[in-house]
């Protein structure tokens, strides 16, 4: 993705776990995604 069709006041907000892995995207209070991952560190 190289652009973001957002509104300028509209807030991101990125969740990362202990070992800096993205668990969470969100823009405002929508959820855009939800990840998790294995005891081998790949997305499950």
């Amino acid at each position: 993705m190289t652009e973001q069709g957002l509104p300028a006041t509209a807030t991101k907000y990125y969740t990362h776990e202990a070992w800096n892995r993205l668990t969470e995207v969100k823009i405002d209070a929508a959820v855009l995604g939800q990840y998790e991952y294995n005891a081998l560190h790949w997305p499950a």
